[in-house]
């Protein structure tokens, strides 16, 4: 099960990489700073400009149905994600469904900000936004007490996990910030996006390493047959 969950982990964080580089190459252009800039700006561009029909200088967006089909596949990778986690980290019962509860609404939320691209469902897409954050927050904070209560070889994954957490958890505060009280170039947020993206990455193909680890150990060595 662990090598199962591993691998469906790691094709689908792979195939949101490729697919939303893709689907960046093809943004048109424009950002929050700059609406005149040219392509996907990977520091001061939010990765929901991305899913616009069109960029923020005004062209048509060929990328977007690429876009939107990356953060489906994300969503799907959560899947595995949140439920390999639970397996990993030595929670009582209760915490460990927790974590699987919270994990999986927050893939749910993550799949509502795919489908509801801000130039279209501006509300909806702001509430599936602080629907997916603060509830992955609190999955991986569940995650991150039982990988420091692991203790032994898991430290590293802990390190990792906590550096995520606080990234997203400060950047979920500050996407809420901007909403009650709104500047027209929000140079902090889009930065630590993706500063909080690269982590995300880092630890969901820690977790998959690790899984791989823990299933490898778990197939029994076969026995010599009669000579």
């Amino acid at each position: 099960m662990d090598t199962v969950l591993s691998a469906l982990l790691a094709l689908l964080s792979a195939g949101f990489v490729a697919c939303f580089t893709l689907a960046a190459a093809a943004y048109p252009g424009g950002s929050w700073c700059d609406p005149e800039a040219a392509g996907f700006d990977p520091l001061y561009g939010f990765f929901c400009d991305v899913l616009r029909e069109k960029g923020l200088n005004g062209e048509p967006n060929p990328g977007a149905g690429l876009a939107r089909a990356a953060l489906v596949v994300l969503a799907g990778a959560f899947v595995p994600f949140w439920l390999l986690l639970s397996r990993l980290t030595p929670l009582p019962r209760g915490a460990a469904r927790a974590l699987q509860l919270f994990g999986l609404l927050s893939a749910i939320g993550t799949l509502g900000v795919a489908l509801t691209p801000s130039d279209r469902f501006a509300v909806a897409h702001q509430c599936a936004v602080l629907t997916a954050g603060p509830l992955g927050v609190v999955a991986g904070g569940l995650a991150v007490v039982g990988l420091v209560r692991a203790g032994g070889r898991a430290w590293w994954l802990a390190v990792i996990a906590g550096a995520t957490l606080a990234l997203a958890a400060i950047d979920a505060l500050l996407y809420a910030w901007h909403l009650m009280w709104p500047t027209p170039c929000p140079l902090a947020l889009p930065l630590l996006q993706k500063v909080a993206a690269l982590g995300g990455l880092a630890w969901m193909l820690a977790v998959a390493i690790q899984g791989f680890r823990r299933g490898r150990r778990r197939v029994p060595a076969k026995r010599p047959g009669p000579t």
